[in-house]
């Protein structure tokens, strides 16, 4: 059980040193050997194995002294901002060559360095008299309870590492590593070799190995709610995504059949355009395929709906422009509000006006970038007609690809809280000789 203000490293490593001994008696000595690589530090006449952690620190001095050796045990205060307690281990050289070398000069040779017996060559050289996957376990979670973290997986990415005092030593615990397919990743930091894992396989697959069942457990069940979590917003979002497009798609639509109702009447159009017409002004929050099922003269599929309403909105763009040349006065009048419905609790409203461009130079350029400046200012939806080209008036690329030139007419359209007031504004903007600010 996690104990309060407990990490989950903690957690884990205080699963680790209340394992149980391993059947062969020579693993638990691999497992000090393991620590012993990552932490210990060179002292005087001997080392100092340095850890923060009590219950390891507990837990290795009992099992030195289970092999004859009885380390001097310190504790410090935390320096400076540090409020942790460092738990000191010192063992002298003699200590270290009776734990893990024979006593022969020629075999003392071979684990010594220029100060004394070397933690690498001590591990290396017992490691290929001790190949079993057993002791290699052993070894690698010696190696994590010196130097090992492992992120929270409820509430941070997941991650897993070792902080390595040498490169040489980094190589060898990747060389383990790798008997049991795991594949640590190297950075440096702060002058250090880091061996790291971030795949959740690999992180879990390393906490069997050195058999923190506790561990795993609780990584697999933070996995399973993080995937559960992620699918569930993903169909939320396709969800959320799907009726947002069949709302915009309904606006469009019952936009078109307004401004035919309002020029023309429906009673002009086909009998089946008129069907499909009347059935979305019925049911304009109904998606096309569930539309199908509301025309009167029998149900048809989704693609027969679109068709339809295809041909609605090319006749809707063809009367815009018909009217909009042949009486502006009328067209203004009859379109200043399209159309009408409430999205998300507001009513919104479709602006339009025909506006005759006095530009000097048209709008291209740097009239179009400052025309843009100002549709930027507005909330509403701000968009340019020119016969069936609609751009969006907030796109520098789009209003410049329409390439209009003084004295062409163009239909202004905004829906949205400002709409009114953005229409009347970029009008005012097109309208005069050089640009003026508005």
């Amino acid at each position: 059980m996690k104990q309060l203000g407990a990490s989950f490293t903690e957690v884990v490593k205080g699963e680790l040193v209340r394992r149980a001994g391993t059947h062969r008696a020579d693993c638990p000595l691999v497992e000090i050997l393991g620590f012993f690589l990552l932490a210990a530090e060179r002292e005087g006449g001997g080392f100092v194995l340095l850890t923060e952690n009590a219950a390891v620190a507990r837990a290795m001095y009992h099992r030195l002294r289970g092999f004859g050796v009885v380390p001097e045990l310190v504790v410090e205060s935390g320096k400076r901002l540090r409020k942790r307690r460092r738990y000191l281990l010192r063992l002298g050289d003699a200590d270290v060559l009776h734990l893990f070398s024979p006593t022969s000069k020629a075999v003392g040779a071979e684990v010594r360095d220029s100060e004394g017996p070397s933690p690498l060559r001590l591990a290396r050289r017992f490691l290929r008299r001790h190949r079993s996957l057993t002791c290699r376990r052993a070894f690698l979670r010696g190696a994590f309870l010196a130097r090992g973290t492992v992120s929270d997986p409820k509430s941070h990415p997941y991650h897993l590492e070792f902080v390595a005092p040498t490169e040489e030593a980094a190589r060898l615990l990747r060389e383990v590593a790798y008997a049991f397919s795991l594949h640590f990743k190297e950075i440096l930091r702060r002058g250090n070799p880091v061996l790291y894992l971030k795949d959740v396989e690999e992180i879990v697959e390393f906490l069997r190995v050195v058999e923190s069942t506790h561990g795993v457990l609780e990584l697999e069940d933070a996995r399973a709610i993080k995937e559960l979590k992620s699918q569930v917003n993903r169909l939320v979002n396709g969800e959320t995504a799907n009726v947002a497009k069949t709302i915009e798609a309904s606006m469009r639509q019952i936009e078109a059949i307004r401004t035919i109702e309002r020029t023309v009447g429906l009673a002009s159009l086909p009998s089946a355009l008129r069907e499909i017409a009347e059935a979305r002004l019925a049911h304009p929050e109904v998606s096309l395929a569930e539309l199908g099922r509301y025309v009167p003269s029998g149900p048809i599929g989704k693609s027969g709906v679109n068709h339809r309403m295809r041909r609605l909105i090319e006749i809707a763009r063809r009367l815009h422009s018909q009217v909009a040349r042949e009486n502006p006065a009328v067209y203004n009048t009859l379109s200043s509000v399209v159309f009408s419905q409430e999205s998300e609790g507001r009513k919104v409203a479709l602006v339009t006006k025909l506006v005759t461009i006095r530009l000097h130079g048209g709008l291209r350029a740097r009239s179009a970038a400052r025309f843009v400046q100002q549709a930027n200012r507005f909330r509403a939806n701000v968009y340019l007609e020119r016969g069936n080209h609609r751009v969006n008036a907030k796109s520098i690329m789009g209003v410049m690809g329409l390439a209009l030139a003084a004295g062409e007419e163009v239909v202004l359209v905004a829906d949205g809280p400002d709409a009114e007031e953005a229409v009347a504004a970029l009008a005012k903007f097109l309208s005069h000789e050089y640009p003026v600010e508005v």
